[in-house]
């Protein structure tokens, strides 16, 4: 799946994806909330290679409007591992806008869930949280480097895990 990103100024953007049949949806968004909270989900759903998240989520037929709107349809989606990704890029996001060393964020996020009784998914580990920062970094900078009315790119492999 090919997701675009087309800067329409510093305060909007343009979210599409091009399906493998190459039917596309878009939406346009604000950019200070949430160009790098999905930029963040990206990070996040690539490195622990899931496909129950956001992007896999898009690619498996889920519509634009159903994930981003805010219907209950879509508020019914965080449960399970896509309830999971959600709290990690939560706070992996924070990361990238303070930046926060990984083995701090990874430390933090491990005692923030102890503290409510749970434990990190299995693919929570200090090694994807410096893969997310890595990532992060450079789309980031990719982005920083797209001029306005034009597109970064962006592809969507589905994974293995769900």
């Amino acid at each position: 799946m090919r997701i675009l990103l087309t800067k329409l100024s510093d305060e909007r953007h343009v979210l599409e994806i091009e399906r493998a049949d190459r039917r596309r949806e878009r939406i346009e968004l604000e950019t200070r909330s949430c160009l790098l909270h999905d930029l963040t989900h990206f990070a996040v759903e690539e490195a622990a290679e899931i496909d129950g998240g956001f992007f896999g989520s898009l690619a498996a037929g889920r519509k634009l409007a159903e994930l981003v709107g805010g219907t209950e349809q879509g508020a019914q989606q965080y449960t399970g591992v896509a309830l999971q990704v959600e709290r990690t890029v939560a706070v992996l996001q924070q990361m990238s806008k303070t930046g926060e060393d990984p083995a701090t964020a990874h430390r933090r996020i491990v005692a923030m869930l102890a503290v409510q009784g749970e434990a990190p998914p299995s693919w929570f580990t200090l090694e994807l949280v410096t893969r997310v920062h890595e990532r992060m970094r450079r789309l980031v900078g990719q982005w920083r480097a797209t001029p306005y009315r034009s597109a970064m790119e962006l592809t969507w492999t589905p994974r293995q895990r769900s």
